[in-house]
């Protein structure tokens, strides 16, 4: 599985360029959950915290990055030449300042299949996805729905 996220990490740097000045690590992707690391020195501001933009940043890479392995898991390595995805809408609580690295945790909002359904059935589906960043405790809460459509 580590290599997978490798994989899939690579893939996001490639098709996000922006991705790339994120200092982020993919973790684990175990029952339609997503983990994201994002470290403190490689996204640290002049006041010693991570920065903001780096942390909404950082939660939509794990919503995407979930939301893109559900569907390679689901309909193959090569889903993406038959639909696109993008991100429709995000929203952001930051609650505290993040003074070390963080853990993302990326949930959907429904279950995985009934997207995955929905898209083959349609051409289209949307999943909304929950995702909450902590380090020792809990400092940020976003909601973003990913759209996926048939090109």
């Amino acid at each position: 599985m580590e290599k997978r996220l490798r994989e899939i990490e690579d893939l996001i740097k490639e098709k996000i360029p922006m991705t790339s000045h994120l200092a982020f690590k993919l973790i684990s992707f175990e029952n339609d959950e997503l983990k994201l690391s994002c470290p403190l020195k490689e996204n640290e501001n002049h006041h010693g915290t991570i920065f903001g933009g780096s942390l909404a940043m950082a939660s939509i890479v794990s919503g995407y990055s979930l939301t893109f392995t559900a569907l390679e898991d689901r309909l193959g390595k090569d889903w993406d030449d038959l639909y696109q995805l993008v991100i429709k809408d995000f929203a952001c609580d930051y609650k505290r300042p993040v003074h070390s690295d963080t853990v993302c945790v990326s949930r959907p909002e429904t279950p995985i299949f009934e997207f995955v359904e929905t898209l083959l059935r349609k051409g289209k589906a949307r999943l909304k996805v929950k995702t909450v960043i902590s380090d020792d405790e809990e400092r940020l809460a976003c909601e973003a729905t990913y759209v996926a459509y048939k090109k």
